[in-house]
């Protein structure tokens, strides 16, 4: 899946959660959608979107997944302004 199709589950989460499910991806990588789909509250919501970036080649979707963090925790600082 490339980059310009990904991220339709991704951006329909709130900031709080894209930066979580982005942390998760850059630790875990593959893992990362069994992980996050132990959270209570949103586990189908988080484990598809960190699935849907998986899929890519760690070598793309690292720096892409980076640029996630950075929006998403852009966006919560602006929210805090």
């Amino acid at each position: 899946m490339s980059q310009e199709n990904q991220g339709n589950i991704f951006n329909k989460l709130e900031p709080e959660q894209q930066a979580l499910v982005a942390i998760a991806v850059l630790l875990d990588g593959f893992d990362s959608p069994f992980f996050l789909g132990d959270d209570f509250s949103h586990q189908d919501q988080l484990r598809l979107a960190a699935e849907e970036i998986v899929k890519d080649a760690p070598q793309q979707r690292l720096p892409y997944v980076a640029t996630l963090l950075r929006r998403a925790l852009n966006e919560l600082r602006n929210q805090d302004e």
